[in-house]
């Protein structure tokens, strides 16, 4: 198997591209799916990792949005700048996990985006050894999200 990442702003993604993103984050059982519909266009950077032409896996790096950013700060009781951008929706489809092929994603997107600092939200153990191979550091307070997982704020200064 061999994989290509290739890191481009929402707009240069041809036609059904974006779909088949979406259409990934859907198959990961992305709780915040309806969000990730508006959000995705937006991003500053979408690293798409494909195998075969086919889109296997995806990270964004997506502009800050204030008043998310704000719940963020009050949850883990950490201050964040309401305009630092955020790491978000890493997703693998099942068949290629177990392959590193996140890890992959995340460093070829911070390689990319230059920009510090990048912050992330996880309650995933596994993302949580990616971002700190990747140089982010747990800050603030955990806090239980509303599907009763532990979230915790990652952020990556430099």
């Amino acid at each position: 198997m061999e994989t290509q990442i290739e890191i481009v702003a929402p707009t240069a993604l041809a036609g059904g591209e974006l779909q088949a993103c979406l259409k990934v984050l859907k198959n990961c059982e992305l709780p915040q799916l309806r969000a990730a519909r508006t959000q995705l266009p937006r991003a500053y950077r979408i690293a798409v990792c494909r195998n075969a032409g086919k889109i296997i896996g995806l990270g964004v790096i997506k502009s800050g949005l204030a008043s998310y950013a704000e719940g963020v700060s009050q949850e883990s009781e950490y201050p964040i700048d309401p305009k630092t951008p955020e790491l978000t929706y890493v997703a693998v489809e099942e068949e290629y996990r177990g392959k590193h092929i996140s890890s992959n994603i995340l460093g070829a997107l911070l390689e990319n985006f230059p920009q510090r600092p990048v912050f992330a939200v996880t309650s995933d153990e596994k993302m949580k050894a990616s971002l700190q191979h990747q140089g982010f550091e747990p800050k603030g307070c955990q806090w239980e999200n509303r599907a009763g997982h532990w979230e915790s704020l990652w952020i990556k200064s430099c």
